[in-house]
């Protein structure tokens, strides 16, 4: 097999689900895991924070994947709408109680199917 038969996209769109797995009307776009925003996002990440410290390890975890959202779509907090660059929306991503949405984020990012497809090579 030629390991170079696939094609990879930066970005994928990802509908989220309610924590019962009833549909809404939330749509995140995300940059995958072996994009370059991505790794450039982890590499700079890196280099300012202590891996030791809990506390700036949740950080860092946040801020990898507030830089890997392009775009989301219909995300409010207490009925206001978000921004997925602002502050609020990097306290959201830290928030224990949302984990429900955070987590669907981050499996997504790391999901290569949603970002790879077979290429004409063989």
């Amino acid at each position: 097999m030629d390991i170079r038969s696939f094609t990879r996209k930066d970005t994928a769109t990802v509908p989220i689900q309610d924590p019962l797995g009833g549909k809404t009307d939330i749509v995140v776009e995300v940059y995958g895991r072996d994009s370059k925003a991505y790794r450039a996002a982890a590499v700079e990440l890196a280099r300012d924070f202590d891996a030791t410290d809990e506390a700036q390890a949740s950080e860092r975890g946040a801020k990898l994947l507030q830089s890997c959202i392009v775009s989301w779509q219909n995300v409010e907090v207490d009925g206001k709408a978000i921004q997925p660059d602002s502050p609020e929306a990097l306290a959201m991503l830290k928030d224990e109680s949302l984990d429900w949405f955070v987590s669907q984020i981050s499996v997504a990012i790391q999901k290569r199917t949603l970002f790879f497809s077979k290429s004409g090579k063989s």
